[in-house]
């Protein structure tokens, strides 16, 4: 079975909700297929947890739910945990897949020349409507169930792009504002490295 290893900051004071959001369909998605995982919470963020945990890993998935800047992963917008400095070389062989701000127009890049296969993330500032939480935070999750499902990281961008238009074309009949929200996220996607499937981890 792979190594997945998921983290929330889901004590922080301005998307904590959203992030638990995440996790709380997530679990249920895991919980149904049997697959399990391991938790960094906000208790545990931090660069040296995620270090320990990654360090003498092989092949493995990593999915982030968190703030993030054009270099790192943060926790509560300012604590990196996870940078090319700090233990991007820990991330070699891996899928990283994060809802986070800005992380994949340079730190995505930088982890693939690191070795990582495959980072799918944002490439913009995202946004989140609390109101509409769950329809963000399916939005969010897709790519990442659907990999676990077995399809390739090719098509699962492909399918978060889909469900994104979903979400849109059904939110413009409700909330203009909400679908042009969804809309951003969905133009800020990005994906680096290469095509690769969950049965090869």
């Amino acid at each position: 079975m792979a190594d997945i290893i998921l983290a929330f900051d889901e004590k922080d004071t301005s998307l904590g909700l959203f992030f638990r959001a995440c996790k709380t369909q997530l679990d249920s998605f895991l919980n149904s297929v049997s697959i399990d995982y391991t938790e960094i919470n906000s208790d545990r963020l931090n660069e040296l947890a995620v270090s320990l945990l990654t360090e003498n890993l092989g092949h493995f998935i990593f999915g982030a739910y968190s703030h993030g800047d054009e270099n790192s992963l943060l926790k509560s917008g300012t604590e990196s945990y996870l940078s090319i400095a700090q233990n991007g070389k820990n991330f070699c062989d891996s899928l990283i897949y994060n809802f986070s701000c800005d992380a994949g127009n340079k730190l995505g890049k930088d982890l693939i020349n690191c070795g990582c296969h495959c980072f799918i993330g944002y490439r913009k500032t995202i946004f989140i409507w609390t109101h509409h939480i769950d329809t963000f935070a399916i939005c969010a999750n897709h790519g990442l169930i659907e990999f676990l499902k077995g399809q390739d990281s090719e098509s699962v961008f492909q399918l978060m792009i889909e469900k994104y238009n979903e979400h849109i074309d059904l939110m413009y009949k409700v909330d203009f504002e909400v679908a042009a929200e969804l809309r951003a996220n969905r133009d800020a996607l990005i994906m680096h490295g290469k095509k690769i499937s969950f049965d090869q981890f």
